[in-house]
């Protein structure tokens, strides 16, 4: 996952209004407010740690609902479906299929994840893989908060959340797409950039080998939770 570009941290009091600006490829410079949908926004800029609505780590939560039976996998996946049930994204793109599908494929639920990319030297740190320059825009606080699982996933919703905004206003063809070919942009910026995507056109054939099997990763991981929901609910 990679971003370049903006200089300010983002905070709740820069959402609106917001003087930041963006270089694109063309050297023009957009107001970052622009692309921001505030009400989307606004109501993932404080970590429900802060309200007590969720438990800061997977212990905790465990021991508090009694699943200390549960092996650390699973106490992981446990906690990823807590919160999100606290912190819901307010978008039918990004939402809790997709978020919920990046944190597995990214890291596998594992909040101590960390990977060191072969091909920048750049880390990534926690269950969305937030590197260090975009958790200064969207994260709260210094970098080693993005293990707090609850503050990285609201970091991620953030970011993305971004994505879909910036996406919508650049690219002429969003609003004929549908969802699923959305998230599919929506991941490839992620992963990739907005700006190679932009670059290409918006094309995915264009994007990198690894980017494009990261989507199906996603899209494959959509798939399986949308079944399991199906036949959860004819029990």
């Amino acid at each position: 996952m990679k971003r370049k570009g903006i200089k300010k941290i983002i905070t709740l009091s820069t959402i609106v209004g917001a003087s930041i600006f963006l270089p694109t490829n063309s050297e023009e410079r957009i107001p970052l407010d622009k692309y921001y949908l505030t009400e989307q926004l606004s109501s993932h800029t404080i970590s429900p740690l802060e309200s007590k609505s969720a438990p800061e780590n997977t212990y905790d939560l465990a021991n508090k609902n009694s699943t200390t039976d549960l092996d650390e996998s699973s106490r992981n996946e446990f906690l990823v479906d807590s919160i999100l049930n606290v912190m819901k994204p307010a978008s039918s793109v990004v939402n809790n299929y997709l978020i919920k599908s990046s944190i597995k494929v990214e890291s596998n639920h594992n909040p101590n994840a960390e990977y060191k990319s072969k091909s920048n030297n750049k880390v990534s740190k926690g269950l969305m893989q937030m590197v260090e320059s975009t958790w200064k825009e969207f994260g709260e606080g210094p970098y080693s908060n993005a293990f707090i699982p609850s503050k990285n996933i609201a970091a991620g919703i953030r970011y993305y959340l971004w994505l879909e905004n910036f996406i919508a206003h650049e690219n002429p063809k969003w609003k004929y797409l549908a969802t699923g070919d959305k998230q599919n942009l929506v991941v490839a910026a992620y992963n990739a950039g907005p700006y190679l995507l932009k670059g290409n056109n918006w094309n995915l054939n264009l994007m990198p080998k690894m980017t494009k099997t990261h989507i199906n990763k996603i899209k494959n991981e959509i798939t399986a939770l949308k079944k399991n929901q199906m036949y959860s609910s004819s029990e």
